[in-house]
């Protein structure tokens, strides 16, 4: 039961609620379809919702869940990591390169990223 700072019951936690919060969204036949929040285009390019959090977008490219944690700052979505990267908020069709991907910003409007495809690419590394 979860309770709030006047004893009053607001909730129940439930073990699958708790299990989820560990290893992400688990399906069975007691939840709605949803959609997933990203599509792949081929092996090396994914397409995310920008809202995705970055711990599933980790996982989707097959990466250690720390590689963006020196430039992520307090963001926990992929929308937030490109406001840290670009340092504002990109336009649609605007990319920039982080830790050997391809971040471009598919679709933007004037308070959030929407649409982001990641391509696993190349670091460039720009001569000092």
């Amino acid at each position: 039961m979860v309770v709030d700072e006047y004893g009053g019951t607001r909730g129940l936690v439930t073990l699958e609620d708790i299990i989820e919060e560990i290893f992400g969204e688990i399906n069975d036949e007691f939840d709605d379809e949803t959609p997933v929040g990203y599509r792949r285009e081929d092996d090396q390019t994914v397409v995310f919702e920008g809202k995705m959090p970055l711990t599933d977008v980790c996982r989707i490219l097959n990466v250690d869940a720390t590689t963006f944690e020196a430039v992520q700052g307090d963001s926990e979505s992929l929308g937030g990591l490109l406001l840290e990267l670009f340092n504002r908020l990109p336009k649609p069709d605007e990319e920039i390169r982080h830790a050997g991907f391809v971040f471009h910003v598919l679709a933007a409007d004037d308070k959030r990223i929407n649409e982001v495809r990641v391509k696993k690419g190349e670091e460039i590394v720009e001569p000092s």
